[in-house]
């Protein structure tokens, strides 16, 4: 099974997945609040700063601008704050000067509605204004009016985070952000991963458990499905149920199938039951009422008449014993070596005075001496009857029945063939079922009642062995099934 074939590998990467997307997202805001929250501060801490400047370095004279002492104090500023930069503005947001490099000044225009938001006291922060070095960038700033009257001339605009705060800050979260930032992200989801490992495995255990008992099912055969099932434990239940299904469904039709044919059992074992019952109640009856004026010759034929039928009705229980008998498995067969040769010269003797009164030809075609073959001897010696009643039933006088010993490379074929009228193939499949006769009127019908086929397949089917049938119309019938050589 792969790595993530597993429902429980699954839930575990997608636990690891997310924690790490939350991890990330988390450090990332943690850091977007910092900035914040050190841009609100700053701002507050230096919010006079170009005040300040303005009080301090002298730079209004006679009511107007000092140009003078306005480059002194860019430069001164700079040496001694270098995280500050220093522009000057006039009415309009024009940027008229300013202490930074020329080359990196993109902008030259500055938005003054921040700018006006600022000197009317705003208490929001951090307030954000253009920072001329960036055509997109906005950072915390300090304004002065010049000169502070309502119309002033310019401004005095502070940059509080400069070009060469922000590399210096980049660098240091960044240091931070590995230090700190990944030592918690990481114990984070160490302890986040653990917790939630324990958590999906105890609530998968259950599907587990399910999967495992459903395999356990499979495994008794009790399902279709006999290949490996990939996948989680999900998939795994999701097909075992359908193969469930599929069985269930397979089950209830065998079951349909099963019902249909006990009815025609019951159909046919009352009518093959009535018929020589029927007889003998109605010879008996006649004996009865026309006892005194019956010959003795008349009496005799009646309770010969009777006793026929007597014997096939016995016949008919017994095949239906032995039957119910094979089906319960009651009867299970006692393997050990015997000489299927010598079993098949006994049941030729059987049949033989049958055969010849009836103007066949019975007879046998193969070795005498051949190996022995593994099986319960009484169970063959029924089948091969069977086989050979059927045989000489459904054969006219002047035909014949042979049957045939062959030894093959690990069993000994054993072949009944006969010269009847042959059987139509669409009735080959239905052969082995219970009453089934193919025609009545080519079988002696004060015998049989259509169990021997049925009885002779289950007791191959107990051994382990297929019977073979093949037929064609008007040349006969040949049965065939094989004995694996005893050793």
């Amino acid at each position: 099974m792969k790595v993530f074939d597993t429902l429980y590998s699954k839930l575990a990467f997608t636990l690891v997945a997310l924690l790490l997307i939350v991890g990330i997202f988390y450090a990332l805001l943690s850091q977007s609040l910092i900035k914040q929250s050190y841009q609100s501060s700053n701002q507050q801490l230096n919010q006079n700063l170009a005040a300040d400047l303005v009080r301090e370095m002298k730079l209004i004279k006679g009511g107007g601008i000092d140009q003078d002492s306005m480059r002194d104090a860019f430069q001164v500023m700079m040496l001694v704050n270098p995280s500050i930069e220093i522009y000057f503005l006039d009415a309009d947001g024009e940027i008229l000067s300013f202490s930074a490099d020329k080359k990196l000044i993109k902008r030259h225009r500055v938005d003054l509605i921040p700018v006006r938001q600022f000197l009317q006291g705003s208490s929001h922060f951090p307030l954000l204004g253009d920072d001329p070095r960036s055509l997109t960038v906005q950072k915390p700033f300090s304004v002065a009016p010049l000169p502070d009257i309502p119309n002033p001339d310019g401004y005095l605009y502070v940059v509080l985070q400069g070009s060469q705060y922000d590399q210096i800050q980049t660098r240091e979260q960044f240091k931070a952000l590995e230090t700190l930032g990944l030592t918690a992200l990481a114990g984070s989801l160490v302890i986040g991963l653990v917790i939630g490992l324990f958590l999906f495995y105890r609530l998968t255990q259950r599907i587990r458990k399910l999967n495992q008992s459903v395999d356990r099912f499979r495994g008794d055969e009790l399902m279709f499905p006999d290949k490996a099932v990939v996948g989680d434990e999900i998939k795994q239940l999701s097909i075992s149920f359908d193969a469930m299904a599929k069985r269930i469904d397979d089950q209830v039709g065998e079951l349909q199938a099963q019902d249909n044919l006990r009815r025609e059992m019951v159909a046919n074992i009352s009518h093959d039951l009535r018929t020589p019952l029927a007889a003998i109640h109605g010879y008996i009856e006649r004996l009865k009422t026309r006892f005194d004026d019956m010959s003795v010759e008349e009496r005799k034929e009646f309770l010969e008449i009777s006793f026929r039928n007597s014997t096939r009705l016995n016949h008919m229980i017994e095949d239906l014993f032995e039957l119910s008998k094979l089906e319960a498995k009651e009867a299970e067969p006692i393997i050990e070596p015997f000489s299927i040769a010598e079993l098949i010269q006994d049941v030729i003797q059987k049949f033989q005075l049958e055969a010849t009164n009836k103007k066949l030809s019975l007879t046998y075609k193969g070795e005498d001496k051949l190996p022995l073959v593994n099986g319960d001897i009484a169970m063959i010696d029924r089948a091969v009857s069977n086989l050979v009643d059927n045989a000489i039933s459904c054969t006219d006088a002047g035909g014949e029945v042979e049957i045939s010993l062959q030894l093959e490379e690990d069993s000994i074929q054993v072949q009944v063939r006969d010269t009847g009228k042959g059987i139509d193939q669409e009735h080959l499949a239905t052969l082995f079922q219970r009453f089934y006769q193919v025609d009545s009127r080519r079988r002696d019908s004060s015998r049989h009642a259509g169990l021997g086929l049925t009885i002779t397949h289950r007791i191959l089917e107990l051994h382990g062995q297929t019977i073979e049938v093949t037929s064609q119309k008007g040349q006969g019938t040949t049965f065939l099934f094989r004995m694996p050589l005893a050793g």
